[in-house]
């Protein structure tokens, strides 16, 4: 999120424009609960942007009342015709403030240096900082080589503007167009008085990848140490890998910061772990408190070729909440003595609460050569244990040649058998090495796969078969446009409160998360139906990478399944930050049952992932929650 008072105060202010375009409700509603969408026209709007009618929906651009202009651009963020570029450019310049804040947004959305020609102007003409930061912030995600020297040499006269040129550069940094003599004056925002501006600067600078950051090491090791915003500190670390010999900085934080996702990211960063005092550190990590610094420790076990230390840590096998713990100290044992390895697995796995949590140690076995006849018993039980056994084959196929026949053979039964999740996973591994002189059959075999995967809900299952065929058979590939088929339900959105949220229940707390339908009102009504149906009931958070995500909702437990149906994105100009909440998709308009909660900002998802709530209380039930953790129930309170 862009300001430090979040979402719901942006929402509010939204809100004053829609109020005086709702319609006459019953004297007894209480009408400081209803949502924007009681006002017919509205509906009318959104549908047609819902139903891709561009002709009904451009009317509006126009119309008297400010909030269906507003409306309009919200629509244009997510919809996209190539026809709103003029309507979308007047609008920047539009008397109403939060209309020309909107069509800021929208415009930057498009991605397109043609926008510039608008947005160039409008900024000159901008007073407002909240306006002037979103088109600081569209000209970066529409940016050239000039954009991105204006946004580098552009001087704001206020702390909210500066944040919005630095988020500015950001974006045009994703699309490579940083100038390595411009790094200095990026690092010298680090020691901005604003924590916005320095928030920016140091995913700047963790996000890059083009320069090495050496001449800076001395700036963003005091911002990795000192400063007092934890998530500043995290991005600060994870751009010290940049750094040559940072290591023992990187080995002090994990140590000293209280914060766990600023240990983990240190972990992580850490080149050479089998050091007297990175071994005392994974040793100490791996029985964290938090799963997320634990999870990190266990990744670096593949590095470590210490027998004594393997020994030390042997009593996680039994004591360890977290599944990623165990199954690495597992691999370890499994590569260095099989005959004992193979014992403490099966007693390892009487431990394992779940399936789910099985699953996560099942993947670990991919480094294991003597474990090919374990996997053999996982693929032809459901997910996610038969996904996790394909998921090992793929990946110890690339390091054990005698798997890769094995790895043929099973990807030629997924293919065969339509199993969804196989199909995906062995499509996205298969190369031209692993496929061998099978190619053209397994080509053959993913194409006609492919054309039986028909439903919506199954649009990454088919593009990804159509896209590893393509690739095996040297061709170019365009992925589909993907189309849903769950229109919305405007009475039921007409009935969720503003106010509304939803309580999570795990086996590690509660969360509470406020939802935003007024932002996201078909991704937000898609979610309360599906929790209000039983749903999520009984389904675990199958991926948890520390410090960036915690997602869940999948029915197959594995990220593969998802609902028969699926829905369109809806985007807005909200700021992933810590605990905010948005829908999982395998690309625009793709969103079906999956969402995720965010550890901390991940401003590489602005725009092209739809947020509908954030964590309103329980953010520490978050940092408990491991791979594999059920939840319990989702309730909605409306």
């Amino acid at each position: 999120m862009r300001k430090s008072t979040g979402i719901l105060v942006q929402i509010a202010a939204v809100l004053l424009l829609f109020t005086a375009c709702k319609t006459h409700v019953n004297e007894q509603t209480d009408e400081s609960e209803l949502n924007a969408f009681v006002d017919p026209v509205l509906i009318e709007i959104y549908d047609a942007a819902d139903r891709r009618d561009y002709t009904t929906l451009s009317a509006y651009a126009t119309h008297e009342t400010a909030a269906y202009r507003m409306a309009y651009a919200r629509c244009m963020a997510s919809f996209l015709d190539p026809n709103g570029f003029e309507l979308i450019g007047k609008l920047l310049t539009d008397p109403i403030p939060f209309v020309r804040l909107h069509a800021a947004f929208a415009a930057g959305q498009y991605r397109d240096t043609m926008m510039l020609q608008f947005l160039e102007p409008a900024i000159k003409k901008a007073s407002i900082p909240e306006i002037k930061a979103e088109l600081l912030e569209a000209i970066g995600k529409c940016a050239t080589p000039n954009a991105m020297k204006f946004l580098t040499m552009h001087t704001p006269s206020t702390a909210i503007e500066e944040a919005g040129k630095m988020w500015g550069i950001y974006n045009a940094m994703l699309k490579n167009l940083l100038v390595k003599e411009d790094l200095r004056i990026i690092v010298a925002h680090l020691n901005s008085g604003e924590q916005e501006t320095r928030l920016a600067t140091a995913h700047i600078i963790s996000r890059q990848n083009q320069y090495p950051l050496d001449d800076y090491a001395t700036e963003i090791a005091a911002a990795a140490h000192s400063d007092p915003s934890a998530e500043i500190r995290l991005a600060s670390v994870i751009a010290l890998r940049h750094c040559m010999q940072s290591d023992s900085l990187l080995v002090n934080i994990a140590k000293s910061d209280p914060d766990p996702r600023v240990r983990a990211a240190a972990i992580a960063g850490i080149a050479d772990i089998q050091t007297k005092d990175g071994l005392e550190l994974i040793s100490i990590s791996l029985d964290d408190g938090s799963p997320w610094v634990a999870m990190s420790a266990a990744k670096k076990l593949g590095d470590i070729y210490d027998a004594a230390f393997l020994t030390g840590i042997s009593d996680l096998l039994r004591t360890s909440t977290v599944p990623e713990v165990k199954g690495a100290i597992l691999s370890k044992w499994l590569q260095a003595s099989p005959s004992d390895g193979w014992q403490k697995y099966s007693a390892t796995m009487r431990t394992v609460h779940s399936q789910h949590e099985w699953a996560v140690v099942i993947k670990q076995l991919s480094a294991v050569p003597t474990a090919i006849d374990t996997l053999e018993k996982y693929f032809d039980m459901q997910p996610p244990l038969s996904t996790a056994a394909a998921e090992a084959l793929a990946f110890g196929a690339t390091i054990f040649p005698e798997w890769r026949p094995i790895l043929r053979k099973k990807a030629f039964a997924a293919f065969k058998g339509l199993r969804a999740s196989q199909c995906a996973v062995f499509a996205e591994a298969l190369t031209p090495e692993l496929a061998g002189e099978d190619s053209e059959i397994l080509i053959a075999q993913m194409r006609a796969a492919a054309d039986e995967f028909k439903s919506p809900g199954q649009y990454e299952i088919k593009t990804s078969l159509l896209k590893a065929a393509a690739r095996l058979a040297g061709e170019t590939y365009e992925a589909p446009a993907p189309e849903w088929n769950n229109p919305a339900d405007w009475e039921f959105i007409k009935s969720i409160p503003r106010n509304s949220s939803a309580t999570v229940y795990t086996r590690e707390g509660t969360m509470e998360l406020a939802l935003i339908v007024e932002d996201a009102p078909i991704s937000t009504s898609n979610f309360i139906k599906l929790a209000e149906s039983g749903f999520y009931d009984g389904l675990s958070f199958h991926r948890v990478v520390p410090g960036f995500v915690t997602q869940g909702g999948c029915p197959d437990g594995d990220g593969y399944g998802s609902t028969s149906y699926s829905i369109r994105s809806e985007f807005s100009p909200l700021h992933y930050g810590t605990g905010v909440v948005g829908y999982a998709s395998a690309g625009k308009d793709t969103e079906g049952c999956q969402w995720f909660v965010t550890h901390s900002p991940a401003p590489h998802l602005n725009g092209r992932y739809t947020i509908f709530g954030a964590i309103s209380s329980g953010y520490e039930t978050l940092t408990s929650i491991h791979s594999g953790c059920i939840i319990d129930s989702i309730r909605v309170n409306r």
